[in-house]
């Protein structure tokens, strides 16, 4: 009897190979459960990271456009623009840390970049012509829409030319999702009477 104990007792030992299959099949799928999860996390924080860089991008770029056309300057020609385009001269800082007339060009690129484009304007013979600069508002944007409240007879036109308007409207429409709201600016130099065309 004593043999019998022994043999059953070194059977129970060890794992059997079906027993180490299940166990290895449990792991495998544990695995692929822990690897789809995380694998989904990251994709819903890279979503969530873009969302948040795509929010910072804009509110950075309307405050941008509120305190260069709220600072538009009547000299100079005005202001000239289409719907989809502008040209003006404002006040801003640049970096050298003085306020300058600025004259601004605002339009999308080839690049599909909400691009502007800046020149100070120095006075005759006081130094010599800058080059351009450029900077990006917003990257991945299919179209700009700017509209202007005056002229004769006073509502909004699609184009302007002469003096400033009372009001930019601007519109942003990027390439995937819903465009911005439109943002309704007064510029401090506004002429109620001014001609627009």
């Amino acid at each position: 009897m004593r043999g019998c104990v022994r043999a059953d007792a070194s059977r129970q030992a060890g794992f059997t190979l079906l027993e180490m299959l299940v166990v290895t099949a449990l792991l495998g799928l544990l695995f692929l459960m822990l690897s789809g999860g995380i694998t989904l996390g990251l994709r819903g924080w890279a979503r969530q990271h873009a969302e948040q860089d795509r929010i910072v991008e804009r509110s950075e770029s309307e405050a941008a456009l509120r305190k260069l056309l709220s600072s538009a300057l009547a000299d100079d020609g005005g202001v000239t623009g289409a719907d989809d385009r502008l040209a003006l001269t404002t006040l801003t800082r640049v970096s050298d840390g003085m306020v300058h007339d600025v004259k601004v060009g605002l339009g999308v690129d080839r690049a599909h970049r909400l691009a502007l484009r800046w020149q100070v304007r120095h006075r005759p013979g006081c130094a010599p012509e800058e080059r351009p600069h450029e900077e990006i508002l917003a990257n991945a944007v299919s179209a700009l829409h700017v509209r202007y409240w005056g002229g004769t007879p006073a509502g909004w036109h699609d184009t302007w030319s002469g003096g400033v308007p009372a009001l930019f409207g601007v519109r942003v429409i990027p390439e995937h999702g819903r465009p911005w709201t439109e943002i309704i600016i007064k510029p401090l130099g506004a002429d109620e009477n001014s001609d627009g065309s």
